[in-house]
């Protein structure tokens, strides 16, 4: 029921006038052969944020594992988010 809750959500709930209430870092991965959510969004959703005063680090991934290549190959991403922990 979640899962049909959150598409709900995604076509629904719109948070760009809020953006600048962020006062998180944000670490945002995106794999390249995700359908649902594509790399190619990543860069201009980074940039908005970013405009909008919030610090984030975007990662792409490469894999032909889709929307799952995060969970079955976390060492596409790991090193990169271990550096961005180190960081903070």
């Amino acid at each position: 029921m979640s899962l049909i809750v959150l598409n709900s959500a995604i076509g629904d709930f719109d948070v760009s006038d809020r953006l600048d209430r962020i006062r998180a870092r944000f670490f945002y991965v995106l794999c390249d052969t995700d359908e649902f959510y594509p790399a190619s969004i990543g860069q201009g959703v980074a940039e908005e944020m970013r405009a909008a005063g919030a610090e984030v680090t975007f990662h792409e991934v490469r894999s032909h594992m889709g929307h799952y290549s995060t969970s079955v190959e976390p060492e596409k991403w790991v090193p990169q988010a271990r550096a961005f922990l180190a960081g903070l």
